[in-house]
């Protein structure tokens, strides 16, 4: 590889120019990153251009061969396809015949060498030596990322010419393949277009009077301003005689049209012949590379691909016992073609571009693995959300994280008797946390689908069949359906007292909220014997200051209340919101709680400004912890106005109930028991003094009555009483 014994080029020869693509004369915007290229290569002699397939690396790339032309009148401007040994050793093989580097033509030429030592002359002048698409570490280093993969029998990397004169401009999808490529110098990140670049390029490939500004703003947004995905959206459009709005009808129809639509291939006169012009068909090369080069990246990127891709949590991502390393890497491997974006810290998150995923999801269609990594996602989610009895407060904002994912993975379908189960458990975990947060629709449907799945699958005394039948049981509480509730809760009690024992702490659970129920359906004797049950039984298994026996403390004091034995009931609450504030904190939900209980009860017994008191602080944990609609907040509203009342602020009492009967009448609707009974409490506070409102109120009241079949509000409602 002697420099001193290559070639150099006959003075009389023109300048060579092997760029095989016409110059694009609508050629938009992209000025700052080939003003980047100049400045770059006033410092190093090799630029890497790095972005996703589709971004314009290759447009770019031949603008600015052109542009080095127009400048530099004398210089040779050489193009390698770099993405395959194939095409990379047949462009040397065309640079030595036309350069006719001594020995080209002879049948053992080695066209590598010939090239390496002919343009690595000083006396060749200056050149321009483009590799395109150079995405294949192993290609040039001859190593892959992958632990099972075999290493290439070149390291092409060894055989880019250099000299003094020279620049040599590489495109790739892999940022780290750029990196090493150019002297280990930052690649320059090639990103989408800006939003008027983008309106730009669409324009230039349409016909003016199918042209709708507003639409064509919708268009590219939702493409992402991606070169590719724009330009063969407009050539789409064109051939099939469409307009913008149709176009985005069609891509908003649903994914699968969308995948159809950005699957289409695009003849382009700039792109290789053999290059597959479409959205989905491009990053699919992409994806092939990594599930090659980097396994483990493409198992980080089938699971992105089918969970929501707004925000993945990093957490979720990590194998068990994977070192950090080799999770890094793999991460690293996705940053490094452009396909996601990670944060950094404790509440890491990966995000995507939509077109991405449904490329991602039709990739795995293609090979036909699809539904495993679907089924691989609810298994992981199943494993992440934690289950009945192991969910804290503190941690709301990790499930609530997850919700999005939990809401998509448990859409899938599977045959797979396995993952239906772990389906079912993951369903279980959700509606619990929907059920803390006060979603209780959201909880009821899957506690049904749970229950369904588990009795398809399982024995009738399983004890997971029995947990779906006891959430089941609690999510229809909470929606009201008390009847069924208390069918549902003995059945649980009784299974679990056959399959666990009667102490069990989880037939303890069952008793506790079968108590609840008894309490909504005012069976006040029978409420107290399964009351005293679970608490003495928590007492007794738990302790005294486990959290599970302070719930039934708790409720304890509810039927103690509800029976009018004040005096016992007040010492109680007392205790009960003690040991709470000591044991989770002033303003864990369960505290907030005991202390609006307490409100009541102070309000009951007369001691409106100690009720008060504790009322004002029970409204800003609420609104603090649960947000400002939720059901608990509703009911320290309604005693608030109550109280408002007792003081003789009508105008403060009025004000407050409107604002509860706004809530319910948007979340529950205008003839739901709980909305009704808010328009019974405005009409008893104007019936003396504004006998006009109460008039309006009862009418409202009796027409509404008359839709719900009189069914009345829940009596622990009505007590002004909340559960945990």
């Amino acid at each position: 590889m002697s420099r001193a014994s290559s070639p150099a080029r006959p003075a009389a020869r023109a300048p060579v120019f092997m760029v095989p693509f016409n110059r694009d004369p609508n050629f938009l915007g992209r000025s700052t990153t080939l003003d980047a290229i100049d400045e770059r290569f006033k410092t190093q002699p090799a630029v890497a251009l790095a972005g996703l397939g589709g971004i314009g690396k290759t447009q770019i790339a031949i603008e600015y061969a052109y542009l080095y032309r127009d400048r530099h009148s004398d210089a040779q401007v050489f193009w390698v396809y770099a993405s395959d040994p194939v095409r990379f050793e047949e462009s040397y093989h065309h640079i030595a015949r036309r350069m006719a580097f001594p020995g080209w033509d002879e049948p053992d030429a080695d066209s590598l060498q010939l090239v390496y030592d002919g343009l690595s002359s000083d006396e060749v002048g200056k050149w321009l030596f483009i590799l395109d698409n150079a995405d294949d570490e192993s290609l040039f280093h001859g190593r892959r990322t992958g632990a099972s993969s075999a290493p290439s029998t070149k390291t092409y990397a060894r055989y880019i010419p250099k000299s003094q004169q020279s620049s040599v401009l590489i495109t790739t999808r892999d940022r780290r393949v750029g990196e090493r490529l150019s002297g280990r110098q930052r690649p320059i990140d090639v990103s989408v277009m800006t939003p008027a670049e983008s309106i730009e390029l669409l324009r230039s490939k349409m016909v003016e009077e199918d042209w709708d500004e507003d639409d064509a703003m919708k268009l590219v947004a939702e493409l992402n301003h991606l070169p590719l995905a724009i330009t063969q959206a407009a050539a789409f459009i064109s051939e099939n005689c469409l307009t913008v709005a149709e176009y985005l009808e069609t891509l908003f129809a649903g994914d699968e049209d969308a995948k159809e639509l950005l699957s289409e291939h695009l003849e382009d006169p700039r792109r290789e012949i053999d290059t597959e012009n479409s959205v989905m068909r491009t990053w699919k090369l992409s994806f092939d590379q990594i599930s090659k080069n980097a396994p483990r990246a493409a198992d980080i990127l089938s699971i992105v691909a089918v969970l929501d891709y707004h925000s993945v949590p990093v957490y979720l991502l990590r194998k068990e016992k994977e070192t950090e390393t080799g999770f890094r890497t793999a991460l690293g491997a996705l940053q490094a073609f452009s396909l996601l974006t990670a944060t950094r810290g404790k509440d890491a998150v990966c995000k995507t571009h939509r077109l991405v995923a449904m490329a991602g999801q039709r990739w795995l269609e293609a090979r036909g693995t699809l539904n495993h990594w679907q089924g691989e996602a609810v298994k992981l989610l199943a494993a992440a959300f934690p289950g009945p009895g192991k969910q804290k407060y503190a941690e709301w904002p990790l499930y609530e994280a997850m919700v999005p994912h939990t809401t998509l993975a448990l859409g899938y379908e599977f045959e797979d008797a396995d993952v239906q189960l772990e389906a079912a458990r993951l369903m279980v975990a959700v509606s619990l946390y929907h059920m803390s947060r006060g979603r209780y629709e959201k909880a009821l449907d899957y506690c049904h689908r749970s229950l369904e799945i588990r009795q398809s699958l399982l024995p009738a005394d399983d004890v997971m069949t029995i947990d779906s039948i006891q959430t089941l049981g609690e999510a229809l509480l909470h929606c009201g359906e008390l009847n069924q509730a208390a069918a549902m809760l003995r059945r649980a009690v009784a299974g679990r007292e056959k399959t666990l024992g009667a102490e069990h702490p989880d037939t303890m659970e069952s008793c506790s909220d079968l108590t609840i129920t008894l309490l909504e359906l005012d069976d006040l004797d029978a409420a107290e014997v399964t009351a005293l049950r679970a608490l003495n039984g928590r007492k007794g298994v738990l302790g005294e200051d486990d959290p599970d026996t302070l719930v039934s403390l708790n409720i304890h004091c509810m039927v103690l209340h509800r029976k009018g034995k004040l005096e016992e009931a007040g010492a109680q609450y007392a205790e009960t919101l003690r040991r709470r504030e000591e044991m989770i904190g002033e303003e864990h939900p369960d505290t907030i709680i005991t202390r609006n209980n307490y409100s009541r009860y102070l309000y009951d017994t007369g001691d409106l400004e100690g009720a008060r008191t504790m009322l004002d602080r029970v409204l800003a944990g609420e609104a603090k912890v649960l947000g400002s609609e939720g059901y608990d907040i509703q009911v320290s509203l309604s005693t608030s106005a109550l109280l408002q009342a007792a003081r003789g602020d009508i105008a403060g009492a009025d004000q407050q109930l409107r604002k509860v009967l706004k809530i319910r009448e948007k979340l529950l609707g205008g003839t739901h028991p709980s909305t009704i009974f808010t328009l019974q409490m405005l009409a008893d506070l104007h019936s003396s003094s504004s006998p006009d409102v109460a008039q309006r109120s009862h009418r409202m009241i009796c027409e509404r009555e008359k839709k719900n079949g009189g069914q009345k509000a829940s009596a622990l409602l009505r007590a002004g009483l909340l559960f945990d």
